[in-house]
């Protein structure tokens, strides 16, 4: 006959900083001796990967790096920290930053990161950009999801920070003023998650130049009044706008033909 004891014993792990629970079953089986099986169960509302503070144990482990200076690449998404400046400021030879979904109020210890190049602060809380002059490497920028005001002032505070930047994303209906956009940052290659040539063909369809010019008239008609012809309700892209300038001065030039022709025969 077997006989079965489950004692809960709960047990402070110094280095988690969390209370584990351990089950401990006893084995009682006649003049044997007993036996013990010991199971390390973590309580249903255990959140081992939420943390605030982001400390330099918790950087190396979530790294596998020891030195700090040797990470390249990090994610840090939904670990809901407050705070990562004190540590992320060791890590001067990071690349690509991923801190979304947590709850920055500050992008603090990021902007001093001189080798970064990508970073997704997506998903927070902030409020104001902070001095972002340090980062000469970046290339993408991704604020999405965050509480800032006024989209137009926002990209004018990153343009004079990052001239630099080949994406940015952000919240705004900014879309139909792209140009706007492409006149503070022109090396801007994508835009709100959209190649910004495809935004600028949806925004200003481009014109098939022998499409909008109309045909050439019969040899009996008369040209000055065919090149006088109004085609002021047409849509010009730059291509049409030459061929019109070019019209312009072939009736200038044919006018003068005429005139001449006119003295001729007088």
């Amino acid at each position: 006959t077997f006989v079965f004891i489950v004692v809960n014993n709960r047990h402070k792990s110094h280095h988690a900083r969390k209370y584990v629970l351990w089950h401990e079953t006893h084995f009682i089986s006649g003049p044997y001796p007993a036996k013990t099986s010991k199971h390390r169960i973590l309580p249903s509302h255990s959140q081992p990967n939420i943390m605030e503070e982001l400390t330099l144990g918790d950087l190396r482990r979530i790294s596998g790096e020891f030195d700090p200076e040797q990470i390249r690449s990090l994610s840090l998404r939904g670990l809901q920290l407050r705070s990562i400046a004190a540590t992320i400021r060791h890590c001067t030879q990071l690349e690509k930053l991923d801190v979304a979904e947590n709850r920055l109020s500050t992008l603090a210890g990021i902007c001093e990161l001189p080798s970064l190049k990508h970073l997704n602060a997506s998903g927070n809380q902030l409020t104001a950009l902070g001095n972002l002059t340090a980062l000469k490497s970046l290339q993408s920028l991704i604020l999405t999801g965050n509480n800032f005001k006024g989209w137009s002032s926002l990209v004018s505070k990153i343009a004079l920070a990052l001239p630099q930047l080949t994406r940015l994303d952000i919240d705004s209906d900014a879309q139909p003023q792209i140009q706007q956009v492409l006149d503070l940052l022109p090396n801007l290659k994508v835009f709100n998650g959209s190649r910004v040539d495809i935004i600028l063909s949806s925004v200003i369809p481009s014109v098939n130049v022998q499409q909008t010019i109309p045909a050439l008239p019969k040899p009996t008609l008369d040209l000055v009044n065919f090149l006088d012809a109004d085609i002021s309700d047409l849509e010009f892209s730059r291509e049409v706008q030459t061929v019109q300038t070019a019209l312009d001065e072939t009736r200038q030039e044919v006018e003068k033909v005429l005139v001449s022709l006119d003295s001729t025969m007088e």
